[in-house]
């Protein structure tokens, strides 16, 4: 079934943009909108009369969403169907970017949802480095990111052996398993509910120092941003602390910062800092941004000559 779709050109670019995240077409969003119909209340609004300003698009209601979208329509018969559309398509840009991510990918999440009821094992494929790679695992959460903008699932990976949190936006497949349950707990899912980190990063610490540059995009880049920790608990902490090597000076010094954080989300968040950054500990963290600068520079080094 074949609907035209008049919409303004810029809430079309929007969606195109946010789309190319999850390497969706068009064509599928609307589908996946109409899947998830009962989670939206169309919120219909004038469109723009400057024909200048408005696209129309001709999209295809797959046969999967056929019944749905006649129920639809007839329930609503006083609309035109572009007008439908366009009113869903505005109820989901009205909502957070991690409520709009579960719309869009409501199947999975449904399917998620069951395996965590039934506690079950699922087969899942995780797009991964761009290719996809299959895992069982045991599904206990589904959490959103603290500045909720993405959703991830929480779960007990069987080919890692430990907890794993899975993207899902990237959750390519979801099928059932028959793996048996290990209903492995070891008081993670506890941190999970009390603060949720997409990299699991519990009990794992790094120490920073930062110049005063360095400060200043601490505070603006949120992404990725792991969890400042007190300093003075740290230093009380023996163990702990025995790894961070904190002394009464650094307590005192406000460049120098402890967070709850493994080395992996490190790379990701403190590299981009370069020179506004001192890696204090671990010292292996240290030497992986030594050798990635040293390659970078190597680079460049080969280019000038």
């Amino acid at each position: 079934m074949k609907v035209g779709l008049t919409i303004e050109k810029d809430v079309h670019e929007r969606i195109e943009r946010e789309l190319k995240n999850y390497d969706l077409k068009f064509n599928t969003f609307i589908n996946r909108l109409i899947e998830s119909s009962e989670d939206l209340v169309p919120a219909y609004s004038e469109i723009d009369k400057d024909k200048r300003k408005n696209k129309t698009v001709n999209v295809l209601i797959n046969k999967r969403n056929k019944r749905k979208w006649n129920n639809i329509i007839n329930e609503q018969k006083d609309r035109h169907q572009s007008e439908i559309l366009r009113g869903y398509i505005v109820s989901y840009l009205s909502k957070p970017l991690n409520i709009r991510e579960l719309i869009i990918f409501n199947s999975t999440v449904r399917d998620i949802k069951n395996a965590i009821f039934n506690k079950s094992s699922l087969k899942i494929k995780y797009l991964k480095d761009a290719k996809g790679e299959y895992r069982i695992v045991e599904s206990y959460r589904i959490k959103t990111t603290p500045k909720e903008e993405y959703n991830y699932l929480v779960a007990y990976c069987k080919k890692k052996k430990d907890f794993r949190s899975f993207r899902i936006s990237r959750i390519l497949e979801v099928k059932a398993s028959k793996s048996e349950l290990e209903q492995k707990n070891n008081g993670i899912l506890k941190r999970v509910d009390k603060y949720f980190d997409a990299f699991l990063s519990y009990g794992e610490y790094v120490k920073i120092k930062f110049n005063d540059d360095g400060l200043k995009s601490l505070k603006k880049i949120t992404l990725n941003r792991p969890l400042e920790v007190d300093k003075k608990t740290m230093y009380k902490n023996k163990e702990i602390n025995k790894i961070l090597k904190l002394d009464e000076t650094e307590l005192k010094d406000i460049h120098i910062k402890v967070f709850e954080c493994t080395e992996a989300q490190a790379e990701v968040y403190f590299f981009q800092f370069l020179e506004k950054v001192l890696i204090m500990s671990p010292k292996s963290l240290r030497d992986t941004m030594e050798l990635r600068l040293k390659k970078a520079i190597g680079l460049i080094d080969e280019l000038d000559n």
